[in-house]
């Protein structure tokens, strides 16, 4: 029996299902039937008691499965230890464009402190790699962590994931000086339907319309850079709608030149939630649980 087959019979006796387990496990249904049934003739034992209906442990495979869901747990705790002692002065981090200020800041803060550190940062383009492909590449352990703006129930559908939130953020147009949005301290939605809007290439237009009620008939001018959006704004009358947290860190915002403006509907803002999202089974290294600590307060001080 190896660990792969363990994994198979745990996630199946979990799961009371082929189909939801074959899924969860990333393989066919016939590849995990096989599987099974090679592990039953190998230890001359029924693990499960099938049918059309259900899958029932039969009373051998409740020991078989007991014993491999504590060897299951043992090495993923070895393993999580290994890792936490693992590439202690090396993180590899995936991030929306505009908290990348934050982390190189936190980062560089980090590396005077411990000169041995480094340090790669990957910018995630929401239109060309969606959550699947991030946890794809997460899955292959090419990072330590990501950090991603996301529903909490998009969050539940992943497999094998493990996630935290370490902030929010509320929703913002951006307005430059000649801007009739200017003035004023919040929008509604009913405003939001007046506007021309500079759109942010990186992110799916659609998911705005749809939280918002906009059109892609009010869209004016396309970018694909950060500092672009703010640029574009300060130069016309249009708007751009974006988390505050992602461009309250550029310069033309700090100056004025550019003015977040909260999105707010009967009192209500519209919020979004960030996370740290890493490998279930890999854990977060002693290194990457102080790096993400040192980057929330970072963020906390700055957004006061």
């Amino acid at each position: 029996m190896n660990f792969e087959q363990m994994e198979h019979i745990v996630t199946v006796a979990n799961e009371e299902s082929i189909t939801k387990a074959s899924e969860k496990l990333f393989i066919s249904t016939s590849g995990l039937s096989q599987s099974i049934s090679q592990l039953e003739n190998e230890l001359g034992i029924k693990i499960f008691n099938r049918s059309k209906r259900s899958i029932i442990p039969t009373i051998e495979g409740k020991t078989v499965i007991s014993t491999a869901k504590s060897i299951i747990k043992a090495i993923n705790e070895m393993n999580i230890e290994i890792n936490r002692n693992k590439n202690e002065k090396y993180l590899k981090i995936v991030s929306l464009p505009g908290l990348n200020h934050y982390l190189m800041d936190t980062a560089l803060k980090y590396k005077l402190k411990n000169k041995d550190f480094n340090f790669v940062l990957k910018e995630w383009e929401l239109e060309k790699w969606d959550l699947e492909q991030k946890l794809e590449a997460i899955m292959k352990e090419e990072f330590d962590f990501a950090i991603i703006p996301v529903p909490l129930k998009e969050l539940k559908k992943l497999k094998n994931m493990s996630y935290k939130k370490i902030c929010n953020s509320h929703f913002c147009i951006g307005a430059g000086r000649s801007s009739p949005f200017y003035s004023l301290e919040y929008v509604t939605l009913n405003d939001l339907k007046k506007a021309k809007i500079i759109n942010f290439k990186p992110v799916n237009f659609n998911l705005l319309s749809k939280m918002f009620n906009v059109s892609p008939n009010q869209i004016i001018l396309n970018v694909n850079h950060n500092n672009l959006l703010l640029y574009s704004a300060k130069r016309t009358d249009a708007i751009f709608i974006a988390p505050k947290i992602g461009c309250e860190y550029y310069d033309l915002v700090k100056n004025g030149d550019v003015k977040l403006i909260p999105i707010k509907e009967n009192n209500r803002f519209f919020e979004i939630d960030y996370w740290i999202i890493y490998l279930e089974t890999k854990g977060l290294s002693n290194l990457a649980s102080e790096f993400i600590e040192n980057f929330v307060e970072y963020v906390d001080e700055f957004s006061k």
